[in-house]
């Protein structure tokens, strides 16, 4: 966190989670090491020897795992949101300099404070150790049946990805506790709603609003859209200008349509204007030189999916029924959070990508075994394909996580074969 400062970085909703992930690989480290000193200690060995054989063993495994997981974090930098980016740098940093006290620090400091380790006469499991003793036999044994069992929800699960729908309502961000939720609620419920589309339709020529042409088809955009069943309100400068119209006509609902002259639609909104009181007037609709105007629709509470599609469809029917001048691009932050989900979760997928090629490269590098990196990323798969819902850091945490163990248990596997002479136990009768 003191070099994020330093770099200038300032902390977010989504960083501020940062020291929580740091803490949690760092303590795992420091447990992986403690552990497997302390067991050696509780078979006869001294301190500084149990030390010494605690770090020979877990020295690969802890490095890989905070090169890796320092390599998946980083690669939050391909997400377009700077968030994500300083979340991903800053747990890079603090994995590197976790690793640093895992494996200077730590043992230092353990080789100076006392441990009191009551010795064990053999080496009969006891305790938990009888638990995890019969399960890694019950593993063993049937490893075939295990492997079906877990893979038929494996295949399951990946089956099911793409379902996955991606939305971000940015309303529902937050919890019933603050009054923004249910004030927004209400306001959907019963009002017309906060998320909103706003189109800047353009004339093409200075004063152009005036022009009947292009009253005629800002008029028909604006009826297509209050069709449209995902639509509570819209708002367009036609609604003004026809309604001033059947105001000079006295009144008469007949006169209620578009001026078809125009310099009569100009004088129109020129007395509009003026009739107008100060801070009334219209600059929230039309533009300094009366070459555009906006449209504001409101939507009811719908999904960013859906939002999409109503995006897409209003940009075919300007391109299809009006002019090349009005075919404007919708904008909005209703607009914005459609599309930051869609983008952040493409860039996370092209991370992951390279991060698992990257990833692969150190493990087969390190392991020097092929076999041994081929079965590795399925724990982290599962939980990738699992939780595809949730696509986002938490998700990639678990990732990590996941394969942490993994190579935890690779690296002490290894690491027994190398120290113990091979024995095959005798299978029960």
């Amino acid at each position: 966190m003191g070099v994020a400062g330093h770099a200038g970085i300032k902390l977010s909703p989504i960083s501020v989670t940062a020291p929580t992930i740091i803490l949690t690989l760092a303590i795992a480290d420091s447990i992986h090491i403690l552990v497997t000193m302390l067991k050696l200690m509780r078979h006869g060995m001294s301190k500084r020897e149990s030390l010494r054989e605690s770090i020979r063993i877990n020295a690969i495994p802890v490095s890989i795992t905070s090169l890796t997981t320092a390599i998946g974090f980083l690669s939050l930098n391909f997400t377009d949101t700077p968030p994500f980016w300083h979340l991903g740098n800053i747990t890079a940093a603090g994995i590197t300099a976790a690793w640093l006290f895992s494996m200077f620090l730590l043992p230092a400091v353990a080789s100076l404070l006392p441990f009191r380790v009551k010795p064990q006469a053999d080496d009969q499991p006891r305790g938990i150790e009888k638990l995890i003793d019969a399960y890694a036999l019950f593993v063993t044994r049937h490893y075939k049946g295990i492997g079906i069992a877990v893979g038929i929800p494996v295949i399951g699960l990946a089956m099911l990805a793409p379902t996955v729908e991606l939305n971000d309502e940015w309303v529902k961000y937050f919890d019933h506790r603050i009054q923004f939720c249910p004030d927004s609620e209400f306001g959907m419920e019963h009002l017309t709603g906060l998320y909103r589309v706003e189109f800047s339709v353009e004339s093409g020529e200075e004063g152009g609003i005036s022009n009947p042409g292009y009253l005629e088809h800002l008029d028909a955009f604006t009826g297509w859209l209050r069709e449209r069943p995902e639509v509570n309100h819209v708002f367009s400068y036609t609604d003004i200008i026809k309604r001033l119209n059947k105001n000079m006509h006295g009144d008469d609902p007949t006169w209620y349509a578009i001026p078809q002259d125009r310099e009569l639609a100009a004088q129109y909104l020129l007395l509009y204007e003026l009739s107008l009181p100060f801070g009334l007037d219209l600059n929230d609709r039309i533009n300094v030189d009366k070459s555009a105007t906006r449209v504001t629709v409101t939507l009811p509470e719908i999904s960013t999916a859906k939002v999409r599609s109503f995006l897409d469809e209003s940009r075919d029917w300007l391109r299809d029924n009006t002019p090349e001048a009005m075919q404007a691009e919708p904008t909005s932050a209703t607009v914005m959070f459609a599309f930051i989900a869609q983008r952040n979760i493409e860039g996370m997928l092209v991370g992951n990508a390279i991060a698992l090629g990257l990833i692969s490269c150190v493990l087969v590098g390190s392991l020097r075994s092929w076999k041994l990196r081929a079965p590795e990323p399925d724990p982290q798969h599962v939980a990738h394909r699992g939780d595809l819902r949730d696509l986002g850091h938490p998700q990639r945490h678990g990732w990590h996580g996941g394969r942490d163990c993994d190579l935890h248990l690779i690296g002490h596997h290894r690491g027994r074969h190398r120290a113990l002479p091979c024995q095959v136990p005798a299978r029960p009768a």
